[in-house]
């Protein structure tokens, strides 16, 4: 499964609704409104509405298969990716019922060949929660010679299951089992493994017979690489030179984690079993369904499942939703069910586009009777097709008149993360020149970022340019002594040496990233936990010179000043956040911390 995908299952509630929702009008007008995601090249999928058990609307948009014009609709099986999990949970709630497992059972009762150090202290509840401390083999990184950049899980190997454990799913412990929360696939691959151990059982046959013909989900399956499956979407990639097939996952690698398919209708089924008391007796679903662990106040995690607290741009009150993330390369799934209202909205897409809590909660708006904002074009797409085309002389000319004059008809958000994902899927897919287009583009708009070169010279090194690739390296390392410098600094309390560096930096050669915010950011909060109010406040506005593009800097201000009191400081940080990304998915939270401010 992909580790930055989204798939989520999203209930949200605490809503007031008066008068009736549902017309054939605003159901149209849902149409257009999804359509215009597709024409901006953001969503290619499906789509399911319902109220109740009644579905309203569902309907395809895009292709399941490009290179045969295959077009998308409603029937098509999508991959679910870790959605897959709600599933596992529900057969491990199962056979604890029948006494096959228990809650405080160790890993060692069950499989007894499993490193028994861990097997010894790990319990199925552990797994369960993503609290077992056993590292992520998704994440599983393994560092090349001479090199910092690491390379993910190779998911196209054919491994065989006890090679796997072995090589991927037994390393040392990061933490106390149930000390904290650390999501991990391999607790699920893990108890795929226990289920059929005591239920002697195939994974296939456990969903079969305990899931997939109760509940009469034709259209659900495990994903076996071999078998000819009807009606199948492919999984695709958007990239600057159009779409790339996705790489390929060997799917018994992703068995308990993330390996079902779907239709939105199936799913729809499943959404409403679920909490209708036909998958589980009522003690294990209200376990399932009940949160366990509070990671800040906006997130609770239950099984399988996250509990959210976001305010969308159409409503005056904060919402509260239930999610669950994960996907397979090509695919992201979601589905929300609305309580207040009991509507459900499932959404397939087949290209890994990361819009649907947004498309969600317009196709709501729109229920509501409520003005919603239309998608904007992302400028990462249009600068990355201009440089692979035109060159980067161009694609830079391009950036920086939508940034001074078509801001608002335009989404930046996340620009760099996405230019460079796009990068090394041409990289992947052998298209040098393209490739190395997308990496000087962004070396050239971020000529202070450290990251910017390595990422650079990676791929110079990945196509033999091997001069190229010690230079951009070289770079990149004498970028990385000045910002540790500046780490050091700020550390330490002098931001107004940082500062004249920064200013100095971006009078030479004015970019638009310095700092990395994973970096940054727990520098100025190590000082705020510290009480070191002027230090943090240095930090951030250091951290925002060096990223005038960041809005992270401006949302830790706002914090800052909050606590202070000084509302009207904090709603200008606020005010920039909306500047700098008024069409992005910054936006609502921004809208959020406003009202908040007003409402005290």
């Amino acid at each position: 499964m992909k580790i930055r995908a989204v798939v989520s299952v999203i209930v949200l509630g605490t809503l007031s609704v008066t008068g009736p929702m549902y017309s054939q009008g605003n159901v149209q007008a849902i149409d257009e409104y999804v359509t215009s995601w597709n024409r901006a090249g953001r969503f290619n999928g499906c789509v399911l509405l319902a109220e109740k058990d009644n579905v309203l609307f569902k309907k395809g948009f895009g292709y399941a298969d490009f290179e045969h014009g295959t077009p998308n609709r409603p029937e098509v099986k999508f991959n679910i990716g870790s959605i897959s999990k709600q599933f596992t949970t529900a057969l491990v709630f199962q056979l604890i019922e029948e006494g096959l497992l228990k809650l405080d059972g160790r890993i060692g009762d069950y499989l007894p060949d499993y490193r028994a150090d861990t097997g010894r202290i790990v319990t199925i509840d552990h797994l369960l929660r993503h609290m077992s401390g056993i590292p992520c083999y998704l994440r599983d990184y393994r560092r090349q010679s001479g090199d910092d950049f690491r390379l993910p899980f190779p998911g196209w190997k054919h491994f065989q299951r006890g090679q796997l454990v072995k090589d991927h799913l037994s390393g040392d412990l990061q933490f106390q089992p149930g000390s904290r929360y650390s999501y991990s696939n391999s607790n699920f691959y893990l108890l795929y493994l226990i289920i059929e151990k005591v239920t002697g059982k195939s994974l296939e046959q456990n969903l079969s017979e305990r899931l997939f013909i109760p509940l009469g989900l034709r259209n659900c399956g495990l994903l076996d690489d071999f078998q000819i499956v009807d009606n199948r979407a492919c999984g695709y990639n958007k990239t600057p030179v159009g779409y790339l097939h996705a790489k390929y996952t060997y799917a018994p690698n992703t068995y308990g984690a993330g390996s079902l398919f779907s239709t939105v209708e199936d799913l729809f089924i499943w959404n409403r079993a679920l909490r209708s008391g036909r998958v589980l007796p009522e003690r294990w679903q209200e376990k399932m369904l009940t949160p366990y662990h509070n990671q800040g106040p906006n997130l609770k995690h239950a099984y399988s499942m996250d509990y959210h607290t976001i305010r969308p741009p159409f409503v005056s009150e904060s919402l509260e939703y239930i999610s669950f993330d994960g996907a397979l390369p090509g695919f992201i799934t979601d589905a929300f069910v609305f309580q207040a209202t009991d509507h459900t909205i499932i959404l397939f897409d087949n290209s890994e586009e990361f819009n649907h809590t947004a498309m969600a909660l317009g196709i709501y708006g729109i229920l509501r009777g409520e003005a919603v904002d239309y998608p904007k074009p992302l400028a990462a797409h249009i600068i990355g097709e201009i440089a692979v085309k035109e060159g980067i002389d161009r694609a830079c000319e391009v950036y920086q008149d939508l940034k001074r004059n078509q801001r608002k008809e335009h989404e930046f958000n996340s620009f760099k993360d996405i230019l460079s994902d796009q990068g090394y899927l041409l990289a992947d897919a052998g298209r040098m020149d393209e490739a190395l287009a997308v990496f000087r583009l962004i070396a050239k708009i971020n000529p202070n970022l450290p990251d910017a070169y390595n990422d650079l010279g990676r791929v110079y090194q990945r196509f033999g340019k091997a001069d190229l690739s010690r230079e951009a390296r070289q770079k990149a390392e004498d970028l990385k002594a000045i910002v540790q410098q500046l780490y050091f600094s700020l550390n330490n309390g002098e931001g107004a040496k940082a500062m004249a560096t920064v200013e100095r930096m971006q009078k030479e050669t004015p970019g638009d990233t310095l700092f990395e915010s994973s970096s940054i950011g727990p520098i100025y909060a190590d000082q705020l936990a510290k009480g070191m109010i002027n230090e943090s406040i240095q930090t951030c506005k250091v951290w925002a010179l060096g990223n005038p593009e960041d809005v992270g800097p401006y949302f830790s201000l706002a914090i800052i000043y909050q606590q202070m009191g000084k509302k009207d400081e904090a709603k200008k940080c606020l005010e920039k956040v909306l500047q700098l990304d008024p069409a992005g998915r910054n936006a609502p939270v921004a809208r959020m911390r406003m009202a908040e401010l007003q409402s005290k």
